[in-house]
């Protein structure tokens, strides 16, 4: 969780929890239990995925897509990329000729804790 989002709640206490990791198969063990209070449907669907619309955050005039441009216009990023590089992913993905939003959040993401690092 510590390098991507995921998100959850806690379910419980202590006491629990250190019972829960100390079993080899927790998530039956955790599913069995849900089997009792949840239907099925719930219980045992597939995983999804969070998606995050990167195409149109970096593609608009919104707070993500200007934070990029700060990004990409600061220093944090010229000791690692051409800057002509990320000037020209930006241009691709706003002019629609490329869907770069993925490499877009890592430049951002790198520039960002280059920033917060001072590296």
């Amino acid at each position: 969780m510590a390098t991507s989002l995921e998100s959850g709640v806690p379910f419980l206490g202590n006491v629990v929890i250190d019972l829960a990791q100390s079993l080899r198969y927790r998530k039956r063990v955790l599913k069995e239990v849900a089997r009792r209070y949840l239907p099925h449907e719930i219980v045992d669907r597939r995983m999804a995925g969070f998606a995050v619309p990167l195409r149109s955050w970096f593609g608009s005039e919104g707070p993500i897509a200007k934070l990029l441009e700060s990004v990409v216009a600061g220093r944090a990023l010229t000791a690692l990329l051409e800057p002509a590089v990320p000037t020209r992913l930006v241009w691709e993905h706003r002019n629609g000729t490329h869907d770069h939003g993925n490499l877009l959040w890592g430049v951002l993401n790198l520039g960002l804790w280059r920033d917060a690092f001072r590296c």
